[in-house]
């Protein structure tokens, strides 16, 4: 079977500046990160956050939803959608994708 999971991931621990497990999140200052609003570029996703702390994943490989159209697979620019997914945006990060499933409406893309 074909996956990506755990190739290259760092995940960094930060406070929580308002993060949701499973979200892009983005620096907010003071060593925090907080949940990405939509069309926002993001820095990592949220894997977990517990009292006041967060662990946030800043590279590797992650499947996210997908809203609106689909990403093209190679390299294209991903924003946060506001609902815990991402969207194709036309400024930011350009972000190497191997995988979109038109059907479960995933990206497999790298940090």
């Amino acid at each position: 079977m074909v996956g990506f999971d755990g190739i290259g991931s760092m995940v960094i621990t930060v406070k929580d500046g308002g993060v949701v497990p499973g979200q892009p999140c983005k620096c907010s200052g003071g060593k925090a990160m907080e949940k990405a609003a939509a069309g926002e570029a993001f820095q990592g996703v949220c894997l977990w956050q517990r009292d006041d702390i967060a662990g946030v994943q800043v590279d590797g490989f992650v499947t996210m939803p997908y809203t609106g159209t689909a990403p093209t697979v190679g390299f294209d620019i991903l924003a946060a959608d506001g609902n815990g997914g991402v969207q194709k945006s036309a400024s930011g990060k350009s972000r190497m994708i191997v995988d979109v499933d038109s059907v479960l409406k995933t990206v497999t893309f790298r940090i």
